[in-house]
């Protein structure tokens, strides 16, 4: 799949709350397109896409907090090496918050938000969510 950043930059600033669009402490390359995209909320999506004639070959998208908190990771970067590391969906999938060591049990299957569009739209319309019932869902109680 080719990069989505031209698209991005374009029409998601008009339609959506994305704030701006960084580039990354280390410099894109030829094989590497490297952004960051701040949202109105602060959180930030760093992107990382290895690109091979022109398509992704596999990326990293990594949702972190104002304080560089881990939100969530999407990647795409197959385990081939050890099975025990893949999911169903490999080489698609999500690193949860505390998972910084790759063991399967810590990731989970990604079946859906596999192209930045996506993941992008996933963060806008859960910062929407969040902010429609004031950062706290109905469903969660003060026990």
């Amino acid at each position: 799949m080719p990069t989505f950043f031209l698209f991005c930059s374009r029409i998601l600033h008009r339609l959506f709350s994305i704030f701006a669009m960084e580039m990354q402490v280390r410099p894109s390359t030829k094989e590497w397109a490297r952004k960051t995209i701040v949202f109105h909320n602060k959180t930030k999506l760093y992107v990382t896409e290895h690109i091979e004639n022109g398509y992704i070959s596999f990326y990293y998208y990594d949702w972190v907090t104002p304080n560089e908190e881990t939100i969530l990771k999407w990647h795409s970067e197959s385990h081939d090496n050890d099975k025990r590391h893949q999911t169903s969906t490999e080489p698609f999938y999500v690193h949860l918050p505390d998972s910084e060591t790759l063991h399967s049990m810590y990731r989970l299957e990604n079946f859906e938000h596999q192209t930045l569009r996506s993941i992008i739209e996933f963060i806008l319309y859960f910062d929407k969510v969040i902010s429609a019932f004031d950062g706290q869902f109905p469903y969660m109680s003060n026990q």
